[in-house]
């Protein structure tokens, strides 16, 4: 089989792929063997009519058709894999000389491929760090949360609502005298001057008395996420039922104990530790972005917009796993938010190109620096991976699929691990600036 592509505009390229007429035999010799399995002529049985009494039957058209149907998809395939190109998009087919018997044949696949990255400026990029010290206030203020877990709501002596106070009430919203749904609740618990509520709520129940009714009139947000109410003025008729005090334990050597710890010693101990990591991590974090996000706005790289489709529909499928895991389907999420999915799939285009450039540079950047992974770094991370998941991960180990989904997930391993490697990359030739808070000092 030759095979010779030519470039086209932008990143469309044109594959002129010859199959010699020893090959165009085998195909049209495993077309009709297909086909004779499909067809009952008397006298023979299924998948064993000869060719010559299978074309007179239904003719040898009827064979070739076949042929190109299931087999060309096959050599486009194979020619593909003999070059560099990466298709982002199904290929447009167009046949220069026809399957025939004894005569080669060729045909033509024009399909668009990803674009070509230019590296610029990639190493030596400067980053700042953020600050990862950590100091007593920020220990305390990390307890205080801790503690907060551990706080009861107790009946407050307090007659009345003040900030501050969890006020335990029944509501009811209407716009223009109708109830809306989702507009009521009972028992409901809310922290008064948190900001958990709409604008103007809270403040609205300060100074009311228990078992005290009142009518509550605020604007609900502009952005709000559903259309038919942003914007509107609601009223919520309001009963206060309980005010409680929020009691929280005093942070001594007792509090240390009930946390797990032998005194609050080896608590502050433990969580300035943590603290120390989880900013470590942060800044390792924040610098990769900063070298990663400079990477990008140095190339020269233009997303073609089957890449951004393709990004955006992954997108949007995890998107509705995540508000599967929330308890809501997406047609109800739509018919909540007044919109299409179109709408959603337009709201997640600018993201998707640039998640699909990002990947475009670092997949540039190891190619040019000769980074990969080796087997072994693939094949731990793969069995971690399936190891976290539970059940769901005996489809790479159990069912007639099982070996397809372990190529299938190890191929996707490999792409991120390498991108992974790429952007470890970028921070390691970085420069590191001094920041803010060291130019001050000097």
């Amino acid at each position: 089989m030759k095979t010779d592509v030519k470039k086209l505009e932008k990143n469309k390229v044109a594959i002129t792929i010859e199959v010699p007429p020893q090959d165009v035999a085998k195909i049209l010799d495993k077309a009709a063997d297909t086909l004779s399995q499909r067809v009952r002529i008397p006298g023979f049985r299924q998948g064993r009519v000869p060719r010559s009494v299978l074309e007179a039957k239904v003719g040898t058209d009827a064979i070739t058709h076949h042929a190109m149907e299931t087999e060309v998809p096959n050599i486009y395939r194979e020619a593909v894999s003999g070059t560099d190109l990466e298709p982002i998009a199904n290929p447009e087919l167009k046949v220069i000389e026809q399957m025939m018997e004894g005569k080669k044949f060729i045909f033509e696949a024009t399909v668009e491929v990803k674009p070509e990255t230019k590296l610029k400026n990639y190493k030596g990029i400067k980053v700042t760090k953020p600050d990862t010290s950590v100091s007593a206030k920020d220990v305390d203020e990390e307890i205080d949360r801790i503690k907060g877990r551990f706080a009861d709501l107790k009946v407050s002596k307090e007659k009345k609502v003040k900030k501050g106070h969890f006020a335990v009430i029944d509501f009811e919203g209407s716009i223009d005298g109708a109830l809306f749904e989702g507009g009521s609740s009972s028992d409901h618990v809310i922290e008064v001057g948190s900001g958990s509520f709409w604008k103007g709520f809270e403040e609205q129940l300060v100074g009311l008395k228990g078992d005290e009714e009142k009518t509550i009139r605020v604007e609900s947000p502009k952005d709000y996420y559903v259309k038919e109410l942003a914007g509107k003025t609601v009223d919520f008729k309001v009963k206060v039922k309980e005010i409680k005090d929020k009691v929280v334990p005093p942070v001594d050597d007792k509090f240390a104990e009930k946390v797990g710890f032998k005194d609050l010693k080896a608590l502050k101990k433990d969580v300035k530790e943590n603290l120390v990591k989880r900013k470590k991590m942060q800044a390792d974090m924040a610098v990769q972005t900063q070298a990663v996000e400079a990477a990008i706005k140095n190339a020269e790289v233009e997303v073609p917009q089957p890449m951004i489709d393709d990004y955006g529909e992954r997108m949007l499928k995890e998107f509705g796993q995540s508000l599967m895991q929330r308890g809501v389907n997406v047609e109800d999420y739509l018919k909540m938010t007044n919109q299409t999915i179109d709408d959603v799939k337009a709201n997640m285009q600018g993201e998707a190109e640039e998640m699909a450039k990002a990947d475009l540079v670092l997949e540039a950047l190891a190619k040019k620096e000769g980074l990969k992974v080796s087997d072994k770094e693939v094949d731990e991370e793969m069995e971690a991976l399936i190891g976290r998941m539970g059940d769901a991960g005996k489809q790479f180990s159990e069912g007639e699929d099982a070996a397809k989904q372990r190529v299938l997930l190890r191929m996707a391993l490999i792409a991120e691990m390498t991108k992974k490697k790429a952007a470890d990359f970028l921070v390691e030739h970085s420069v590191e600036k001094a920041s803010a808070k060291e130019e001050k000092k000097k």
